[in-house]
């Protein structure tokens, strides 16, 4: 794209290996970008963080409990994660077997590092759990 930007605006046509050592000439490098919701309100989280945040940990440790930040996330065998070249027009085609399972996890981490997870094969019990820690 830049190159492209380059070729309109200055008539001028480089190869991506030559605009990338211009890029990097000025002081840039090529980086993976941070994603960060569009919705994000810089004053909600500086009110979290010096306000919210404070208040929480304060409480836990007066009752002497342990806050934790959790997630979960899901797999399924069928779940197509990548993508790959085919010619225009020709859908690429994955062969598979058609029996599906799914996966679930479930982590939490505490913030002094300590670390638990539980991973879930199907909906009804744990087969894998395990506590981590580091502190």
């Amino acid at each position: 794209m830049v190159g492209d930007l380059i070729a309109l605006l200055c008539r001028v046509w480089l190869t991506e290996q030559g605009v990338g050592k211009y890029l990097k000439r000025w002081g840039l490098s090529f980086q993976r970008p941070d994603k960060r919701a569009i919705e994000q309100d810089p004053e909600a989280v500086r009110a979290w963080r010096e306000e919210t945040w404070p208040a929480i940990r304060a409480k836990a440790q007066e009752e002497g409990a342990e806050v934790l930040f959790a997630d979960q996330t899901g797999v399924r065998s069928d779940q197509v994660s990548g993508r790959t070249w085919a010619p225009r027009g020709e859908t690429p085609t994955v062969r598979r077997t058609g029996n599906r399972f799914s996966v679930n996890a479930m982590s939490a981490i505490s913030p002094r590092g300590r670390m638990w997870f539980t991973v879930y094969w199907d909906r009804s019990r744990p087969r894998c759990s395990a506590t981590s820690s580091t502190a």
